[in-house]
């Protein structure tokens, strides 16, 4: 079975095609002996629903809501300079307690009694590794999480963030900050111990705004994130796009950087325009 794939039309078998329950994906792979001194991850960009996997048969993750990703530090479960061995066990039912609900009959057929998945949502319920499945590595210390939100203040833009490292115990880990434009060029830094809330200010700033809100819509700038200890410099780093705007909201209006915005209603799925 293809991976990344919904199982249930790769091939022209309608009992695959509406089979209800688990499926299980198992494949090798190869860990080179460089990276035992590393930390490991794996990263499922989208199983649904549920999935549980499994690193040479010891379990290292569960997760359901299936369209979001989740990822695991599997270092202690590998063989390093070996081969591996990962298995997933997909569950495509949906319940009364799951996102999206649904419910799951027991039908007669002329074959016997046939498992049917219900809802009330108007597509059809694809099941599978949906989008590609990543091993990664990082340094025993690292960045852990970038949280961010902005402000505008007139014609400066205000980036406020927190670099969580996961050594909580090192206070002399410290996080150099960078922020790019468009076009590359570098137009704020700052320097910050990791773990405290800290903010950089964007001069003559270009605020991000909706698709038909501004000519320019989407604006991105690039934040860089270097870590370092007091030994090590630049240990880890990590590189994220941040549009700046403000968001405020009265009695009658949503507003996006000081201006209302007129709420359509949504979309159920992902057309253009």
């Amino acid at each position: 079975m293809p991976v990344p794939a919904s199982y249930n039309d790769i091939t022209t078998n309608s009992s695959l095609r509406d089979h209800v329950g688990t499926v299980w994906y198992d494949r090798r792979f190869f860990v080179p002996q460089s990276w035992a001194d590393k930390s490991v991850w794996i990263r499922f960009s989208s199983v649904h629903y549920e999935a549980i996997v499994w690193i040479n048969g010891n379990r290292a993750v569960r997760h359901e809501i299936g369209h979001l990703p989740f990822e695991a530090e599997i270092t202690g479960l590998l063989n390093f300079g070996q081969e591996n061995r990962v298995t997933v066990l997909v569950d495509n039912v949906l319940i009364q307690t799951t996102i999206p609900q649904g419910n799951v009959l027991e039908v007669p057929t002329d074959f016997g009694m046939n498992l049917v998945q219900t809802y009330t949502f108007d597509f059809f319920n694809y099941a599978g590794i949906h989008r590609s499945v990543h091993l990664y590595t990082t340094s025993k210390i690292h960045i852990e999480d970038v949280i961010v939100s902005t402000d505008l203040d007139q014609d400066t833009g205000i980036i406020n963030y927190k670099i969580v490292a996961n050594d909580t115990d090192d206070d002399n880990l410290i996080a150099f900050i960078q922020i790019s434009d468009a076009d590359d060029n570098v137009i704020a830094t700052n320097t910050t111990r990791c773990n405290e809330q800290a903010s950089i200010e964007i001069p003559d700033v270009k605020p991000w705004w909706p698709y038909l809100m501004h000519p320019q819509p989407g604006y991105l700038y690039k934040m860089e994130v270097f870590l370092s200890t007091s030994t090590v410099k630049n240990i880890d780093i990590y590189r994220l796009k941040v549009g700046i705007r403000s968001l405020s909201w009265n009695a009658t209006s949503f507003l996006i950087n000081g201006k209302p915005i007129y709420f359509r209603g949504f979309g159920r799925h992902e057309d253009s325009d």
